[in-house]
C-alpha cells in the first residue's frame, strides 16, 4: 500500500518543468481517479504535449496508484486547437495545394488525438475518395500511434469560364 499523499506531491511528480508547467484545478473523482488541468507552454507541438502528458499520468500512476486526467487549461485551449489545425493544414498541403479545409475539430483524450474536418477537394482530383482517405489516414499516423481522423470529403464542382 501506497504512502498518504497530498494534492502538492501529486503536482511535483506529475510536472517536468519543461512540457508540463503546473497543475490546477485537481479534484479527485474517488480514490483512484483525480482530473486536473494542465499548463502546457503554446510553444510546445502537439506530439510532445500529449508524449508529456502521456509521462505525467504514468509517474503518478505508479507513484500514487492514481488515474490522473489531463486536459489543457482554458487559456491554452485556443492556442492548441489552433495549432492542430496548422498541423492539419501542413499535412493536407502536402497532398495537394488545392485542398481546404472547413469545420474543423481536434480533441486529445486517453486514447489519442482525434481531427474531424470538412476537406474541400478539386472535382478532378484523380484519386478516388478510398484512395484519398488511405493516404490521409497514412500521412496522419506520423504523427504517432494514437491519431485518429475523421473526414467528410466534398468535391468541388466549378464551372469553367466561357
Amino acid at each position: 500500500m501506497r504512502s498518504k499523499f497530498k494534492a502538492k506531491d501529486i503536482e511535483q511528480i506529475a510536472c517536468d518543468g519543461r512540457v508540463i508547467l503546473a497543475l490546477s484545478d485537481l479534484i479527485f473523482a474517488d480514490k483512484k481517479t483525480a482530473i486536473a488541468r494542465v499548463h502546457i507552454p503554446a510553444t510546445a507541438d502537439i506530439k510532445t504535449a500529449c508524449e508529456a502528458m502521456e509521462a505525467a499520468k504514468q509517474r503518478v500512476k505508479y507513484a500514487y496508484n492514481i488515474d490522473l486526467i489531463l486536459s489543457p487549461c482554458p487559456a491554452e485551449i485556443s492556442t492548441a486547437a489552433d495549432n492542430y489545425k496548422e498541423v492539419c493544414e501542413v499535412i493536407i498541403r502536402a497532398i495537394n495545394r488545392d485542398f481546404n479545409i472547413d469545420n474543423f475539430a481536434a480533441a486529445e483524450a486517453d486514447s489519442g488525438v482525434f481531427f474531424s474536418f470538412d476537406l474541400h477537394i478539386p472535382q478532378d482530383f484523380e484519386k478516388n475518395n478510398a484512395e484519398l482517405l488511405y493516404e490521409l489516414k497514412k500521412q496522419f499516423k506520423k504523427l504517432g500511434n494514437n491519431v485518429n481522423i475523421s473526414v467528410t470529403i466534398i468535391r468541388e464542382y466549378r464551372q469553367k469560364s466561357h
